[in-house]
């Protein structure tokens, strides 16, 4: 007999924090025409390429800074992209930053396109990167720092936006480096989904891409805007291969909402020069430099 939901107390979690509410956030990313942003930091690489001056070697290599990597998907889909082509990878630096161990945890046991690409996962804040070992002494340079899906709204406290692109400003390697920043409309991106219509239960299966016999079954969101920030809560239910609810996750994550033009502002003010706004799938991919 399948165990009910009410048989379990709900894990509060930021989404996260937890290996369910990691595995469920990585199986979402993996879900076919979901995120289409590939290409789009692929053409970054190839531009940032051209504009180096000198060519990469194992001594003084490309280096590429994942910021909010997550489970690491953006450099898995490079490293899989530049291997399909045939790039020699032996000059590329990949570092992938995020705030949750767990989250790189699951990022380090996912298999790489090719297993000889120089991958490091860091456990580190995107708001303090003179703490983070790669980056204290001043001596390495980005030639490429991405922070994808709109990550950037995560810092929803007065100051963390303009803190983080300081950041930016700090480690990028000046006139050739560029920082790809996504934004999106979060609004509209997420919309509150009652977990009851007509008094029934909508349910959703989504089954883990990494752990066995593991399914999620999302009831749906709720949403809730307060003092310029999105508050998104999903009530999330653990199954088994059984079909039997092992856990239960509510998970909150909160997205700051940016004002037109406030980026670009902000980036200026840090010494960050906006050269393009490349607008694809809703998305809006900020391209700055530092001069």
């Amino acid at each position: 007999m399948r165990e009910t939901e009410s048989q379990l107390p709900k894990n509060k979690t930021t989404g996260y924090d937890t290996v369910y509410a990691v595995d469920f956030y990585h199986s979402i990313t993996q879900i076919p025409g979901l995120l289409q942003d590939a290409f789009i930091y692929l053409g970054a690489y190839q531009q940032a390429l051209q504009l180096r001056i000198g060519q990469p070697t194992q001594e003084s290599p490309f280096v590429i800074l994942d910021v909010c990597t997550g489970t690491g998907r953006v450099i898995r889909d490079l490293v899989a992209h530049l291997s399909q082509r045939g790039d020699a990878l032996d000059a590329t630096k990949f570092l992938g930053l995020d705030i949750s161990q767990l989250m790189l945890d699951q990022a380090a046991k996912l298999p790489l396109a090719s297993p000889t690409a120089d991958v490091t996962w860091i456990q580190g804040s995107a708001l303090d990167l003179s703490g983070v070992p790669a980056f204290c002494d001043g001596s390495l340079k980005v030639d490429l720092l991405i922070i994808a899906f709109s990550s950037i709204s995560h810092f929803i406290e007065p100051g963390q936006g303009a803190q983080f692109l300081q950041e930016v400003a700090r480690v990028l390697k000046p006139r050739t480096g560029r920082a790809y920043v996504s934004m999106r409309d979060i609004t509209s991106t997420v919309q509150s989904d009652p977990a009851t219509s007509g008094g029934e239960v909508q349910r959703q299966e989504l089954p883990s891409s990494v752990l066995p016999g593991i399914s999620y079954c999302q009831i749906g969101n709720q949403v809730q805007v307060s003092d310029n920030v999105v508050y998104v809560i999903s009530d999330v239910e653990v199954l088994n291969g059984d079909g039997n609810i092992v856990g239960t996750e509510l998970a909150t994550t909160a997205f700051r909402i940016w004002k037109e033009n406030e980026l670009q502002t902000v980036a200026s003010n840090v010494g960050l020069n906006l050269l393009e706004i490349v607008e694809e799938g809703g998305e809006s991919f900020y391209v700055l430099q530092l001069p």
